[in-house]
Formats: C-alpha cells, structure tokens, sequence
C-alpha cells in the first residue's frame, strides 16, 4: 500500500488523510481494487481501530477528510488496506498525523 499521509486539505478541524492507489499487478493480484478501508485509532494506542470508510461499503478514493470530534493539536493513527475479488489484503504500517 502507497504510503498514507497528512493532506493538504489538513487544518485545526479536519484531517485529510491520502494514499497512492495500487494499480500494479503485483500490488492488486490482477484483480482491480474495489474498496480501500480506512481506519484510526480512537484512543491513540494502536489497539482500537475503528473504520472511516471501505468496509461497510466499498470506497476507492485515495483520500478521506476526517471532521468531527477532533482535537487541535492532537495526533492520531490510521491504517488501511485494500479489497479485490479475493478480499482484504495486509494493513498498511501506522501512520501518525
């Protein structure tokens, strides 16, 4: 999975977070992506992930604004991963933004 990063739509209220698509077919299993599933961690110690997007319903944007009960300063971890007709592939590492 491409890397996920802090976007630039990114403010004090928000957190855009974006991801290169995978389009190889080492990286799809020469299956097109149908969903990618993006989570974070709603207590900051990588043991509650919780989805944003991409599981419940397929997502295949490279990007995600997150809005809502943010705290301006604080950091937070998000992980993702992609589906393709044989499923969920790995989650990517844990990025902090």
């Amino acid at each position: 999975m491409g890397p996920v990063r802090r976007g630039s739509q990114t403010s004090t209220t928000r957190i855009e977070v974006v991801w290169d698509p995978l389009t190889t077919s080492a990286e799809t299993g020469d299956s097109p992506i149908r969903s990618y599933n993006l989570e974070w961690d709603v207590n900051g110690l990588n043991q509650n992930f919780v989805e944003l997007v991409g599981q419940a319903a397929p997502y295949t944007l490279t990007s995600f604004i997150v809005t809502g009960s943010l705290t301006p300063g604080a950091t937070y971890n998000f992980r993702i991963r992609a589906r393709n007709k044989w499923g969920f592939g790995p989650y990517s590492n844990i990025v902090s933004i």
